[in-house]
Parts: C-alpha cells; sequence; structure tokens
C-alpha cells in the first residue's frame, strides 16, 4: 500500500491486551470506494502475536478470507466497501472469544 493514501488502526478486544484487531485501508482515490483492505484478528501466544482470521483485499485478487491454524483461504461473495469492512470488524469483534476457543482447538 502507498505510505501516504492508507488508513490502519488497532484496537484491543480484551483488558489483557492478547487480543487485537488490527485494520488497514486505503481508498481510491478522492472516492468513496476501497482501493484495498486488511483486518486482522491476532491473539498473543509467549512473546508474539500470531494471526487466527484476516480478510484481505485488494485490487489483484478478490475478498477472501484466511484461516491461520488450518491453513484455508476462502473467497467470499461480498462487495468490498467500507460497509462489508465495518460488518466484518463489528463480527470479529463480537465472536473473537468463540474464534479464538475454535483456533486453540486445532
Amino acid at each position: 500500500m502507498d505510505e501516504d493514501s492508507f488508513r490502519q488502526f488497532e484496537t484491543f478486544l480484551d483488558f489483557e491486551k492478547k487480543n487485537k484487531l488490527f485494520v488497514k485501508f486505503k481508498y481510491m482515490g478522492n472516492s468513496p470506494e476501497l482501493e484495498e483492505f486488511v483486518l486482522i484478528y491476532l491473539t498473543q501466544k509467549e512473546d508474539f502475536f500470531v494471526e487466527v482470521i484476516k480478510y484481505d483485499f485488494s485490487q489483484k485478487e478478490k475478498l477472501h478470507m484466511h484461516h491461520y491454524k488450518e491453513p484455508k483461504k476462502i473467497y467470499l461473495n461480498e462487495v468490498p466497501n467500507i460497509e462489508t469492512l465495518a460488518r466484518l470488524y463489528e463480527f470479529l469483534s463480537a465472536n473473537w472469544r468463540i474464534l479464538l476457543v475454535k483456533y486453540e482447538e486445532r
């Protein structure tokens, strides 16, 4: 991503700061459309964070999701816009505990 045209932030999901969401996105020029984005749910293992689930979209590749414990890539039939990014963010924020349990079971 071009360093001047993207926005990014991260949010911790728990008080212990062991689970967080990382968001990075880029608008398409002066348009409200997204050119690309990444949304990652990370959990801390020992001294470092590992990716549990990642949603990724770019002009080169349509919107997809990665599961990392059991590596697989799933393409999503979703419009890659800011509303979809917000919905996925809300989904991860609301369900991160369930996703973590499933991640650790594998």
